[in-house]
């Protein structure tokens, strides 16, 4: 049976208490991706601001990692900032696909006759 391994990782300390551009947050999710660890707590104490752009940057590398990251000593400021971004996105995707239309398709079946 495997054994799962749970790693936290302080924000404060590792980034800042300001978690502000695109950039920071890939190379926190390097770090964690580079992690042997396969359940990561990344620990929101202490931090004091939150822009969308970290935000956004964070949910998208976070659904595409393996690995099982769960927040934790989240903020009310960072938590609101984290649910915008989700419920944007969540929005965005029912927006596509309602403007995406079915059409019927015409092929001329004369190019395929003998």
């Amino acid at each position: 049976m495997k054994r799962v391994t749970e790693k936290t990782v302080v924000l404060k300390e590792t980034l800042s208490p300001d978690l502000a551009l695109r950039d920071t947050a890939d190379s926190l999710f390097d770090m964690i991706e580079a992690s042997s660890a396969d359940k990561i707590m990344t620990d929101f104490s202490g931090i004091r601001s939150i822009t969308r752009s970290f935000a956004h940057q964070y949910s998208i590398r976070k659904k595409a990692s393996p690995k099982s990251i769960v927040e934790t000593c989240v903020p009310a400021n960072v938590r609101k900032m984290l649910n915008a971004v989700r419920h944007t996105q969540k929005k965005n995707r029912l927006a596509i696909l309602n403007r995406v239309k079915a059409r019927p398709l015409k092929v001329d079946l004369r190019a395929y006759l003998f």
